[in-house]
């Protein structure tokens, strides 16, 4: 395809996701012109959210954007329903979206200043407010959203309004709550600010009632009257005193948990104001009710369940100790206050199991916003700080219920405070800091930063990680450029952490003897916490267990501090559950490295762990995957691979160390539970599938491994119950057995299984298919297994999920895509070669998927079988159409099932119908000739397939008899009503997108085959959609034939349109025939045609009859014609 041939498609489906930032910002200005934003709405919108990861880009051209709206706007000389409104509303639509990306403050600094514009503004927005009133057209509220963000700005000029009296009765209208009216809350805010800044400038305009229980409005007066100099806050507060007191008492009386949460944090920052005011007023009683008022509200469990409270709580009664200190001067209430909540702090980490985590959390907040006012009046020093709070709360966990109630470890939020409080010491860059304080924090900001589980806390920790580094280090034993590497570590993912960042740390951060004291600290940390803590995410501790691993067995280590570091784990075993002591003496055995009496004991320990464990293990389905049990059942499979590895090692071996160890009744019965009870909502599913994958390969049948026939036979008779009772690890382990037994029983269970299960099994031998495809004996069963693969792409199993069929067509195309080499390797028979051919017709079905991975993955095997390296374009549907072209010359009737489904689907989403529509039509009109060619298919040729392969009645009757499912797979074929339909629908939608069909079409032939599944019964979806191609056919022969009622055509389907509207009101009562699809269809129809024709008189007449369908049979039929 040409440059220019991909710039019209570009243009032709819409705009392209290559354009460059420039080409877009372009492509806005051009489209925000008076000629142009009405029609180009839409794209304009779709432009404004490409900026939305990285609104800095659109930021940079608002003054120019914003000027061409403005522009738009002044002069309007807008009529309360003229189209000149129709602009302003488009224009309100335009800059609401510039907000969602950009936000308010940025926009308003854009928007123009000149006072000349007041009067034209509040114009619009009285026209705007008429419209909410009468309704007589459309009220928008993102127009009104446009002039009080502008109003917004003019009012925030040094000038006084004439028309303040008018502004403010407008802001007045439908009040300033969400409940009164259809109001948004950014709306609300918007008329509060306008209204507060129009106070503040006529102090006459204030009114006590006004602000009485709106705490919007109050807010924002009072933020605007506390920002002015003391001696202006004084002249205009003089004016109001007692009502200053008055709404102070008001507001003090009231029970803050009646409010809403929105109303209560409001409150908060009411009150915070109005503790400045009331000192301006010398009203101290007053002051002394504020600092209660806050103390109440901090120990109030009712209200402290919300963390964004609580953020607000902590906030604003902070800035009430920081004016009481900075201000008033008052240390010594500061001190005593900020004291008693760190004390208070103190004695709720005495009792950990009695702890309120909300309480902890906000007190921990209070002391992070003051540790400023701490560290300068001495309330405290650091070293307190770190030995009775911060080193208990930087790890804080806490056993928790979830609104599942489900056990979860919590304390995210404590963790999260804590880090604030260490930015905020780093902020605050005190010299009174040491250097070993300095490498504390360091350590622990590092770990958490690194390998704490939750991302909020890795990112909380590096963002004061980031302060340390900046601020001091130059107390690090780190140069310049380790601590580089250190700010350069990702933190995102949890696995690189672990894996790719400590052996960093080691090799090129910790790698001097100055700094290698930080190396043996996080080790500590390792081993200290996350291997041993009591209550700990146990994902972190399989991963830390691994990354140990990882390092005791680098053969460059010289340092015995490593390869020691499980005699010291195994020396504290006293503080492990038993869960991870199981995992860990089963890894401290691996690593002992001869045949010993030590390793004997420790044998016996990991038995009596295990026998322990599975005596108290009570699984039942409401609690199995709770993390704790899931762990456990992770452990125990643990220790049945352990010691299958090491029975069939001696075995292998012939070892003179023997290991009794062999599966008993017992034990196989735990495992089929197991399998029985743990989901795929497990969070440790995937470790215990990898774990019972491996075990069930290694116990086949005829192995040492079990201890009698019977213990043998009661494991196989289970798990080929749990196969067909479709549970997902055996299915996931299915394709781990030996190569004989995995053909046999996939080939028993198949018909039986779910798509799912199909699916898992599919996913599961797809790396393990070239093994197991090799393994196998003779060319038939290699032949049997890659056709059982072939013939799952024809899944198209519909249940009351939906297309559950393309979990199995996913899995299949996968497969094939991982192992095309032997899916497409030399064909040395016709079996062979006939199993290509229709794997290949199978995959240019799926080109047309409406799924659009099943649909790249098949594009993918294609291209590569093909050698097809054309470039692609930004839209994948005109890809595949190429393809076709170029490859088949548009004559593969099995790519036109496939592209048909999909442009044709009654269910899918307005941008995949719009991509696979256009691309067609694009492809139809600029690549197909209108007449005969000596390669490639021609218009005419198209149209006569895209037709013909619609099935016809007697196709689908006789469908009706015969089954659809593969007697090999048991996989459900695609339901026949479902494609015509689908098939019909494309028709309909390309005619409507005005396809241009050659005049050698056989109009007539298509007319008597959509008459012949108008007349079957059983759906009347189907039916529908033939009655609503009717029209279109019309419109595209009247192109050709001439434009004329009396056309033989024309007047056949008008008179096949009639007889169905009289038939439906034969049969329907007048009060329902509206409910017929039938009736409705063909009304449609009629109107479409007569539309088209100019020929207003008959859509007179048939407006008519649907008013009153009685006078229908009184007319003939002439007069519709």
């Amino acid at each position: 395809m040409t440059t220019d041939e991909s710039k019209q498609l570009s243009d032709f489906i819409g705009l392209s996701s290559g354009l460059d930032t420039e080409e877009l910002l372009d492509a806005l200005q051009e489209y925000c012109s008076r000629d142009n934003i009405i029609q180009k709405e839409s794209d304009i919108i779709k432009i404004i959210n490409k900026f939305e990861n990285d609104p800095s880009l659109l930021t940079r051209h608002l003054s120019t954007i914003i000027k061409s709206l403005v522009e738009l706007v002044l002069p309007s000389g807008v009529d309360a329903d003229g189209d000149s409104l129709d602009l302003i509303v488009t224009i309100g639509n335009v800059y609401y979206e510039l907000y969602k990306i950009v936000s308010t403050r940025n926009l308003g600094n854009y928007l123009p200043t000149e006072i000349s514009n007041l009067a034209e503004i509040i114009n619009l927005y009285q026209i705007n407010r008429e419209n909410l009133i009468t309704g007589h057209v459309p009220y928008s509220w993102k127009l009104d959203f446009f002039l009080l963000s502008w109003l917004n700005v003019l009012v925030e000029s040094p000038f006084r309004f004439t028309n303040d009296k008018v502004i403010l009765a407008l802001m007045m209208q439908d009040g300033f709550h969400e409940s009164e009216s259809i109001l948004r809350f950014d709306i609300i805010n918007l008329k509060s600010k306008v209204t507060a800044n129009l106070i503040i400038k006529n102090i006459d305009l204030f009114d006590k009632s006004l602000l009485i229980g709106n705490f919007t409005l109050l807010d924002f007066f009072l933020k605007k009257l506390i920002i002015l100099p003391t001696n202006k806050i004084l002249s205009l507060i003089s004016a109001f005193k007692n009502d200053i007191i008055d709404l102070t008492i008001f507001l003090l009386n009231l029970q803050v948990d009646n409010e809403n949460e929105l109303n209560r944090r409001k409150l908060l920052k009411i009150f915070s104001k109005l503790f400045k005011l009331n000192y301006y007023l010398n009203n101290g009683e007053l002051l002394i009710r504020i600092i209660k008022k806050f103390e109440r509200i901090m120990f109030d469990l009712k209200l402290l369940n919300s963390g964004d409270f609580r953020y607000t709580l902590s906030n604003k009664y902070s800035n009430v100790i920081h004016f009481l200190n900075y201000e008033i001067k008052n240390t010594k209430m500061v001190n005593q206050i900020i004291n008693g909540k760190i004390n208070k702090t103190v004695k709720m980490l005495d009792s950990l199991e009695l702890i309120d985590t909300d309480i902890l959390h906000l007190t921990l907040l209070f002391i992070a916003d003051n540790i400023s006012i701490i560290l300068t009046n001495n309330i405290v020093d650091i070293d307190f700080l770190f030995s009775k709070i911060f080193i208990k709360t930087i790890n804080f966990q806490k056993l928790e219920i979830n609104n599942n109630n489900t056990i979860i470890v919590g304390g995210n939020n404590i963790k999260d405070a804590t880090n604030f409080i260490l930015w905020s010491i780093l902020r605050s860059n005190s010299k009174i800091i040491t250097k070993k304080t300095i490498d504390l924090i360091f350590i622990h900001l590092l770990t958490s930063s690194l390998y704490d589980n939750e991302l909020i806390i890795r990112k909380s920790s590096n963002a004061a990680l980031q302060e340390l580094l900046g601020r001091f280090n130059k107390h690090l034993d780190l140069d310049s450029s380790r601590i580089m590497r250190i700010i350069e570590l990702p933190i995102t993912n949890l696995n690189v952490n672990y894996e790719e960042n400590t052996v960093k740390l080691y090799k090129n951060i910790f790698d001097e003897d100055i700094s290698r004291h930080y190396w043996y600290k996080i080790l500590e940390w390792m081993v200290s916490f996350n291997i041993s803590k009591k209550i700990k995410i146990l994902k972190t501790f399989l991963l830390n267990l691994n990354l140990i691993n990882n390092f005791i067995s680098l053969s460059n280590y010289n340092n015995t501090y490593e390869k020691n570091i499980y005699h010291r784990i195994i020396q504290e075993k006293h503080n492990y559950d038993l869960e991870r002591l199981l995992f860990l003496l089963i890894n401290y055995y691996s690593k002992l490295e001869h045949n010993t009496t030590h390793k004997e004991n420790l044998l016996t320990q990991i038995n009596k762990i295990f026998h322990d464990l599975s005596d108290t293990l009570e699984l039942k389905k409401y609690s199995a995957n709770s993390p704790f049990i899931s762990f456990r059942v992770l452990s125990i499979l643990e220790y049945f691979k352990f010691m299958i590895e090491l029975t069939l090692s001696n075995i292998n071996n012939s070892s003179s160390y023997p290991i009794s160890f062999q599966l008993k009744m017992d034990d196989i019965s735990l495992i089929i539970k197991i399998l029985q009870t743990i989901n795929d909502s497990s969070m440790f599913f995937d470790d215990i599938k990898l774990k019972v994958n491996y075990i069930v390969s290694k116990i086949e049948k005829g192995s040492q491994i079990y201890k009698d026939t019977e213990t043998e036979e009661y494991f196989w008779s289970n798990f080929e119950k749990l196969l067909f009772y479709n549970n997902a690890f055996a299915s996931f382990s299915l394709p781990y057995l030996h190569y004989k037994y995995f053909l046999q029983l996939f080939l028993k269970c198949l018909q039986k299984l779910n798509c799912n299960s199909k699916s898992i099994i599919l996913h599961s031998l797809t790396p393990l298919f070239s093994e197991r495809y090799f393994e196998l004996n003779t060319i038939s069963d290699q032949i049997l297994l890659k056709r059982i693969i072939i013939n799952l792409l024809n899944d198209y199993t519909i249940t009351e999920q939906g297309d559950i069929g393309r979990l199995v067509r996913t899995s299949s195309i996968k497969l094939i895509e991982c192992n095309f080499s032997l899916f497409f390797e030399h064909a040395d028979s016709n079996e062979a070669g006939e199993l290509q051919k229709t794997l290949i017709s199978n995959c240019l079905r799926l080109l047309g998927e409406p799924q659009l991975e099943i649909k790249q993955l098949a594009f993918k095997v294609l291209k590569k079988k093909f050698g097809y390296t054309k470039e692609t374009t930004n839209s994948i549907d005109f890809d595949i159409l190429l393809f076709q072209h170029k490859q088949f010359e548009g004559k593969s009737r099995a790519f036109w099932e496939g592209f048909l489904m999909t442009s044709g689907a009654i269910h899918t989403t307005d941008i995949q119908l719009k991509s696979s529509v256009d691309s067609f039509i694009y492809y139809y009109s600029t690549y197909l000739e209108t007449g005969n060619r000596k390669k490639g298919i021609t218009k005419l040729e198209l149209c006569n397939e895209l037709f013909r392969i619609i099935p016809n009645a007697s196709k689908i009757i006789e469908s009706k008899k015969e089954s659809c499912v593969d007697p090999l797979t048991g996989s459900v074929g695609q339901d026949i009503l479902k494609i015509t339909t689908s098939y019909l629908y494309f028709w309909s939608r390309v005619l409507e997108s005005s396809l241009e069909i050659p005049r050698e079409f056989n109009y007539a032939g298509a007319y008597g085959k959509l008459y012949n599944l108008q007349i079957l019964k059983g759906s009347s979806l189907l039916k529908s959609i033939t009655i609503k191609i009717l029209p279109y056919f019309v419109i595209s022969h009247s192109s050709h034939f001439g434009t004329d009622l009396s056309n033989s055509f024309t007047k056949t389907v008008i008179l096949r349109l009639l007889k169905l509207i009289n038939r439906e009101i034969m049969i329907k009562k007048d009060s329902h025939i509206n409910g017929s699809p039938t009736y409705r269809a063909s009304v449609e129809g009629l109107a479409k045609i007569y539309i088209y024709f100019n020929n207003f008189s008959k859509l007179s007449l048939l407006e008519q009859i649907t008013n009153d369908v009685g006078k229908f049979n009184k007319l003939e039929e002439k007069e519709f014609l």
